[in-house]
This record gives C-alpha cells, structure tokens and sequence, in this order.
C-alpha cells in the first residue's frame, strides 16, 4: 500500500523519492541548531554594535580589542571575524622561548623575598590580580577593587553579601588567672564610655566585646585605640585565656603597655609549638614535595618558636599571635546563607583511627574530642548550626554571639562555577534560638596551639585534591566519593570561630540591621580554601575604601582618633600626600584656598582651634581629647535634639556642672552631619556656625542652600608675580653663563668642567628654593587663627563624608569643640542641631543636621 502512495511533488512531474524511515538523533541535531540560530536572530535582530559590547560593563577591557583571549571563549570567533572585515585582524606570532620570560626559578624563593618590607596576606596573588594593592601599615592591603562596583558594593551590604579579608589585624593571647589579668587591663580602660574586659557580658566567652584603651593611669588623655577582645568559655587549671584584636596601627602601643603593666619579659627558652613529633618529621620529609607545607612553614613559622612572654611578679603569660590566625568579615543578610552552604560540620561517626599519620587526616579530631564533655559541647554546637539554616539574616541572632565549629575540608563540595546563595525560608520564628546554651561556646581546638598546627599540617595538597576531583564523575565531592575514588578515608578539617555581628540596633526602620554579619577566625594556611568556597557561593570582595565607605553608612566609630597617635600620624601622611598633589597641578588649576578663607585645607589644627575657643588664650592646648562619657554625651544630645522633658536652662545647668573644667576647654565631641539639601563633604570641610539672618532665612525658606563665602584678599599674590619674574631671570643669566663656559671650552680647549659644574649646582639650588617659597606664599605655614578665619565661626571639622546610599543624602562624620557647643547651646534657643558646613574648594555654604554621635 505504501508503494502506491504519491510522492509529495508527484502532481507537478516530479521524481523526487522521500525515505520510509529517518534518523531521529541527526533529525533532531539539525532541528535544534536551526532553533538556536532562531532565537539567536530574534534576541538581536540588529547586531549593530561590536562584539565585547554585548558583555556587561564591568567585564569590558580596552585591551579586548586587541586581545581576543581577553574575551568570553563564546564570543572570540564572532570578534574576530569583526577584525577581519575591517582590515586590522590581529596576525598571530609565534610563541616566544620560556627562557625570555623574566621568572625566578624557584617562585616561592621571589615571593618570600619580596615580604621582607611589607607583609602579605595569604590571599594575596587572589587579591594583587584584582585590586589596587598599597602598602599599609607594614601590609600589603587590598584598597579597592578594579572593576567599576562601588554601587555593587553597597548592594552586597544591604541585600547580599560584602567579604573583607582583615587578617591584618594582629591577635595577642593572654593567659593567667582571671584576677591577675583584669587587675592589669582595668589600668588601660575605663567604664564611662561602656562594657570593657570585666563585663559580665563577655566573662564567660559567649560573647566578643569591643572596648577603647588608653595609656595606663591616663584616661581621659592618652588614647591608643579601639580593640575587640575574646574571652575562652574554659577554665583550665584556674586559668583563663583572652585573646585581644588589635588594628595593625597601634600594635606597638598596645604591646608595650601590656609589657609595663604585666612585669613582661621575653622568655627566650620557651617553646610553645606542642606539635607530636612524629607529625613534624613527616612534615618536614615531604616539605620538598609539598609546597604548601614549604610556604606555611616560612609565613607563619610553625616549625620554629613563637615569642612567648612572662611575668615574675604575676601569673600572667602573653603569647604573639601575628600572623598565626586570619579573619575575614563578612556583611550582608545573604552571608548566613552562604556560612550554611559553605561549611559542612565533621561527621564524628565516620572518623576512624588509623597508625598511619600520613594518611589520617583527622586524628587529631578524634584526640581533641576525646572527653565526653568536649562531645557534648561539639553535639550542642551541631543542633545549633542546623537550627541556623532557618534563620534568613544573621540580625535575628544573639548579638556578637560566639560559635565554634570544626568543618570539613571546604574544597570537598567546592562548586565548579560561581553560584548565588539564597535564603529559602522566610519569617522563620528565630525565638527557639535567641537563648543558646552556656556550652555553645565551649570544646573549640581553635584555642589550643597544637590543635590549630595539625589542622594546618595535615593538611589536604591541592594537587591530591586536583587528583580525586578529576576521578569523581560529578561536581561537589564527599566523603563516599572520595573513597570510591581512591582517596583517604578521612579527609583534612579544620577549627573555626563564627562571630556575629549585629549591625545598626538603633530605632531608625530603614537602617535597622544593615551592617549585620559574619566574622570569621581560622588557623593559618587554610585562607585560601575558605576565601574561594565564600566566593564561589556569592560572597563580593572588597577593600579598605569598601571598609571606610561601610563605616561611614552605619556611622560608626572611626579606629584611628585624632586624639590617638595612629590617628596623628594617619593624619600628617594623608596631609604631604595631598600637598604633593596639590603642587603638581599647574597654578591656573589649583584651588586658591587664601581667597577661599580656608587656612588649612589638607590639615585640621584642632590644638589652634581649642585655643582659639578658650576663654584663657595662654593655656597650652597640645593635648586634647574626644568627649566619651556616655553620661555626658547623651545629656548633651538630649538638648541638641530636644528630646528632654525639663528646661533647657535645667539642663543646660546639669551640663555645666557634669563638664569638668579640661571637658570644657580641652575635648572634641564627635558628631553625624546630615546635609539638609543639595551640597557636598569631604575631609577637612570646615562646620560653622549660623547667623541668626542664616538661620531666619532656613526656617521660612527651606530650600534655602545657605550663604556664599565673600572672596578674600590674597596679599601674597603680587609677591608671586614678582619672585616668579626674578626667578626666570636668574635662570637666564644662568643660561647665558653656561652657554659663555661652553663657547670658551669649543675655542680654547681649556678645562672648564669644575665652573660648569658649579653653574648647574647653583641652578638647582635656585630652583629648589624657588619651589619653597612659592609653596610657602601658596599655603602659609603661620596660622593665627582659625576660629574667625572666614565670614562665620568654625567649630570644628569633618574628618570623613560622602554620599551615603542608605538615606541618601550626603552624611558625614567630624567633631567640635565642647565649649564651642556650649556657647551656642547658650546663645540659641530654637534650630539648635543646625549648623552649616563648606568643602575646602567652594565658596558654598550648606545646612546640616549636627547630631551627637554616641561612641
């Protein structure tokens, strides 16, 4: 019956012959690629831009124009076709020899030598490829990265995930009886300003606290700066440890008063390292074989003595942990779900012991959690992190809560390529978890230095793990997998410590919780796995500028104070910093800061401010402090914001007599500037005092931008004119000595060289001079005054503002002086929080909002 069926071209003479059967996979093949190359043509009918800019902006290169490797794999033909049409297709060359290559032969010998000035972190090959690098406080320190996301920075913070390596921040152990040590550290703190190491909050280790130190016996004078401290849950032999978060700037401050006030010497004969020996023979038999283990050894010395310091007079020991332990910060809503997905807890079942070391992984897991009461503690942490999974923000959690954890390898479920973790449950009740229990912080290894150099020893190489990974028939390997593909039965672990942060608390709803997250603390030479398993789950990386810029959103405490000396010395840096730049721009592109009325544009002179305030203008006013009892700032806020139910005279009174006579004439407060419209803040920017015209005009006109700054009378700029002019004569007469001696050389042949010689010298010994006193006519050294520098009084200055995305507005934080405040506290009695601010570079004022910021 078939045979007699038509063809399908039979009515029009046709002889085309159709098969009975068809190839459905080659049917189905050619189908699709026509579908594709459909929907294709539909996505972009046009087609009329290039090829690299169908990629996002932040992934585009100039470079990519002529370097087609620079491009996607799937976009490179379709590129280069583009340069071939029109004429300028790149030719290919042949690949030059590996010996004209500039590489060291043994790299890890070029890495350690180029350490010696300036200490890296072991993130930092990940981080020097994609981040402006500089050097900082004896690190190299990520600054900002380099494609263009400072918005997608923001949103990481405030719907995702933001992750800074801080491992530069140095740790110092101490250990001792609980008595001996708080009677030290109570000498560097002091409770008016909050909680500090005695707190009850913090004694038991469930918590980490943060507290500000001064030099011992000279509150409120004498400030270093800020530390987050961390007290052990266990007690063991009577004896506590504390281990103490110091920022890298004022290291050598803290140490040296932890040395006078301890009785601390050096104990040179003292090895802390209790690492089995049996491990540190195998160890270093394969260091030649293991460049992990080479590398670990020279960057945090575990083979070798760590400075371990004692006491004669106390039971207190301090142990240097720099460079031992690294911390990385996590902040966003999304980084509790990528800790979750991360990190994957020890399975103890499946642990088993084994004689070989080599080969077990774990068996020092199995030592540390030998004791029932260490099991317990690690089974209460497991219910806990499982309870965590349905948690959608880490605000929901206990503030600055503590959690150790002992996980597994994390390059074991490495995903291959960049996933996005999500919270999957949402309005989960977190209440069964607000109350953890008292044993949650216990039973971590992480404390214990041995603990911590088996971890970091044993270690799983990359290329073992390269090996398993290419046998395993699916991404993401386990334990199961692992053994089926011939790898060891128990794989490297390591211990850790989860740290929450809590973010802004305070009652403003928009802000409420931004700023929360994660911090986490892990031995040394396992940075690296646990960097790349955070990224690979969406974490974004940032810098000190993502840092600085985070701080300035949640308005938080600067670390480096003007009243410190970390803090002075930052100062007097960024300050030559921006004279050198300022005087390499040409004159007709610099700022006139004397016509401006702004004295010290790249400096703020708070000794010249105070003593410009003072009502006795012979009292020295080289020291000086910020305001930070709690008591005092927050009477002092009350009346600026009018929340008090009294009297302002009352409270004005109350002030008056809590201020002692050095708060009145010596301190700063520190305060939030809110601009109340259109204008802009940055360092230096001058806070003012209003008129009461300025002030008259804001309250009918609140559009009002604020006054305009008369130009000054800039005295030294005939003095300019005319040294400039005698200069460039000098140098012509110069000129024409020099072309004299030459002409004389050409003729005579004598021997000139020694009058040359001296020509050029003098020439640049006129120029050198020229350069200083042009600079000094530039920007006088001699200030006589700030206080009435320009049309209105200035009280203070901001030290940090920009565009804060959060309100946005542009905020910005700074201080004034106390008495400054008092007098107009006195003077005004309605818009007492107003104040108007000016950038160093304009002539604009603008009003702002001043409150009190309550350290």
């Amino acid at each position: 019956m078939s045979e007699d069926k038509l063809q399908f071209d039979d009515q029009i003479g046709g002889d085309q012959q159709l098969p009975q059967e068809i190839n459905i996979m080659k049917f189905v093949t050619a189908r699709s690629q026509e579908i594709i190359a459909l929907s294709e043509a539909i996505d972009d009918p046009v087609r009329t831009g290039l090829v690299f800019q169908q990629i996002p902006k932040h992934m585009r290169r100039r470079i990519m124009s002529h370097n087609i490797k620079r491009l996607p794999r799937n976009l490179r033909e379709a590129h280069q076709n583009q340069l071939e049409k029109c004429g300028s297709a790149i030719e290919k060359t042949n690949r030059p020899s590996r010996k004209y290559r500039r590489r060291p032969i043994v790299l890890l010998q070029e890495y350690n030598r180029r350490q010696k000035l300036f200490i890296w972190l072991e993130t930092h090959i990940w981080h020097a490829k994609r981040f402006h690098m500089i050097n900082k406080w004896g690190y190299k320190i990520p600054n900002y990265p380099n494609d263009k996301n400072f918005r997608a920075c923001y949103r990481a913070t405030s719907k995702h995930c933001l992750m800074q390596d801080i491992s530069y921040y140095v740790c110092i152990e101490l250990q001792g009886l609980e008595e001996d040590i708080l009677a030290g550290l109570t000498t560097l703190t002091n409770p008016d300003f909050g909680l500090t190491f005695s707190a009850k909050y913090f004694l038991n280790g469930g918590r980490e606290g943060k507290t500000i130190l001064f030099k011992s016996g000279m509150y409120p004078f004498g400030v270093i700066g800020s530390v987050n401290f961390l007290w052990r849950s266990e007690v063991i032999k009577n004896k506590r440890k504390l281990w103490i978060w110091i920022h890298p700037s004022i290291y050598a401050e803290v140490l040296h008063e932890m040395l006078k006030i301890f009785n601390l010497k050096l104990d040179k004969n003292e090895e802390i390292m209790d690492i089995d020996s049996d491990l540190l023979y195998n160890c270093e038999i394969n260091m030649s074989k293991n460049i992990e283990l080479e590398k670990l050894r020279h960057d945090h010395d575990l083979s070798s003595k760590v400075l371990r310091y004692g006491s004669s007079t106390t039971s207190v020991e301090m142990v240097l942990l720099e460079n031992i332990l690294n911390r990385f910060s996590l902040t966003g809503p999304l980084s509790q779900a990528i800790l979750t997905e991360a990190f994957r807890l020890i399975d103890m079942n499946r642990i088993t012991k084994q004689n070989d070391t080599n080969f077990n992984k774990c068996q020092w897991v199995l030592d540390c959690y030998e004791s029932k009461e260490l099991l317990t503690c690690f089974n209460e942490q497991e219910v806990f992190w499982e309870k965590m999974k349905n948690v959608s923000s880490p605000n929901q959690l206990p503030p600055h809560l503590v959690l150790p954890l002992t996980i597994v390898d994390p390059r074991l479920h490495m995903p291959r390529q960049k996933t996005k973790a999500v919270n999957e449950i949402d309005g989960y009740d977190a209440m069964s978890i607000l109350k953890p229990s008292p044993n949650l912080s216990c039973g971590s290894p992480i404390w214990e230095s041995r603990w911590r150099n088996h971890s970091s020893l044993n270690k799983t190489p990359a290329i073992e793990l390269n090996t398993i990974r290419s046998k395993s028939v699916v991404s993401g390997l386990n334990d199961d997998e692992i053994v089926r593909c011939g790898g060891p039965t128990n794989v490297s672990c390591l211990p850790i410590l989860l740290i929450q942060k809590p973010g802004i608390q305070g009652s403003e709803s928009n802000k409420r919780g931004y700023g929360c997250g994660w911090d986490v603390i892990l031995p040394a030479g396992w940075a690296m796995p646990v960097w790349l398993s955070l990224i690979f789950r969406g974490a974004r990386a940032g810098g000190l500028r993502e840092a600085d810029h985070l701080a300035l959103e949640m308005g938080k405490e600067l670390i480096l104070t003007p009243d410190s000396t970390a803090g002075q010395i930052e100062d007097i840096s960024r300050k030559n910093n921006d004279l050198e730049n300022y005087f390499k721009l040409p004159p007709s592109k610099r700022p006139n800061y004397i016509k401006l009325g702004i004295v010290s544009p790249f400096y703020c002179c708070w000794n010249l401010l105070l003593k410009d305030w003072s009502d006795d203008p012979g009292r020295d006013v080289t020291s000086f402090y910020i305001l930070r009892h709690r008591n005092k700032l927050q009477l002092i806020s009350m009346i600026l914001n009018k929340k008090n139910t009294n009297s302002q005279l009352e409270v004005l009174h109350q002030i008056n007599e809590i201020l002692s006579p050095d708060d009145k004439v010596l301190s700063l407060l520190p305060v939030n500037i809110k601009l109340c419209g259109k204008g802009r803040l940055g360092k230096c920017a001058t806070i003012c005092f209003p008129s009461a015209r300025d002030l008259q005009i804001f309250k009918t006109d609140r559009k009002y931008r604020g006054p305009i700054e008369h130009t000054h009378k800039d005295i030294n700029e005939p003095k300019r004119k005319e040294l400039r002019s005698a200069h460039m004569e000098k140098l012509k007469k110069l000129k024409k000595k020099r072309a004299k001696i030459e002409k004389l050389i050409n003729v005579s042949g004598q021997d000139f060289n020694e009058k040359k010689e001296n020509t050029k010298n003098c020439s640049k010994s006129i120029i050198k001079d020229q350069v200083r006193k042009m600079n000094e006519l530039w920007l006088p050294n001699n200030i006589n005054n700030i206080k009435e520098s320009c049309s209105r009084e200035v009280i203070g200055f901001v030290t940090s503002g920009d565009f804060t995305f959060t309100e946005a507005k542009v905020q910005g934080q700074g201080f004034v002086v106390t008495s400054a405040v008092m007098k107009y506290l006195n003077r005004l009695h309605s818009c007492n929080n107003i104040v108007l601010t000016r950038v160093t570079d304009s002539y604009q004022y603008s009003f702002a909002e001043m409150k009190i910021s309550l350290l």
